[in-house]
């Protein structure tokens, strides 16, 4: 008799833990945050399309990102190949002023297509985790994480289940969605742990 109540209070404890909205999806999603926010650098690449006004831009970019600053490189458009932007918070200084990179922006706060990527970063750093869920992305199962950046800012992000590699993102400002991207290479390389 002691056994059975013993399974019943297991399976009764499994099931407050299933039913309890993926606490360990969250704290995993949280430690992979703070490795983000530590690590010595990050560099990734993305098929980014963005919408600034009635024009639908598109691009593919490479970004690298060390001590909260990024260095965003186009790739594609050929027309565009090679500029390269410094980012730093929501600061833009392009490279090359010879060629016409697109800096309309996308958002009122500011946020021009370049800017994006860095964007997740910083709101993988420092946003607010507002909410968690399961989704997929092309036949992956991910975790789906929301972030406020700012009180009209949000950024949704697909992270890879196992991984929590992000394989999609999207930039939603006030209600609209303004940008969305593939990730189509992605590396952390961890910090030095203090004392190492």
């Amino acid at each position: 008799m002691r056994r059975f109540f013993a399974l019943v209070l297991a399976m009764a404890l499994a099931l407050a833990c299933s039913a309890c909205g993926g606490g360990d999806d969250r704290a995993r999603t949280e430690v992979f945050f703070t490795q983000a926010q530590e690590a010595a650098s990050i560099s990734l690449e993305a098929e980014l399309t963005a919408l600034s006004g009635e024009k639908i831009l598109e691009y593919t970019l490479s970004c690298g990102y060390t001590d909260h600053e990024a260095q965003v490189c186009v790739l594609s458009p050929e027309s565009l190949a090679g500029i390269t932007a410094a980012v730093s918070g929501q600061e833009l200084e392009l490279s090359y002023q010879d060629a016409a990179l697109e800096t309309q922006l996308l958002t009122e706060d500011g946020i021009a297509p370049v800017s994006v990527l860095p964007l997740m970063l910083l709101a993988m750093e420092t946003g607010h985790l507002d909410r968690l869920g399961k989704g997929d992305w092309e036949g992956e199962d991910c975790i789906t994480a929301e972030l406020l950046v700012e009180d009209s800012l949000t950024v949704a992000l697909w992270l890879e289940e196992e991984s929590l590699t992000p394989r999609y993102g999207e930039l939603w400002e006030n209600g609209s969605r303004t940008a969305w991207w593939t990730v189509t290479a992605w590396e952390l390389v961890p910090g030095t742990e203090p004392g190492t």
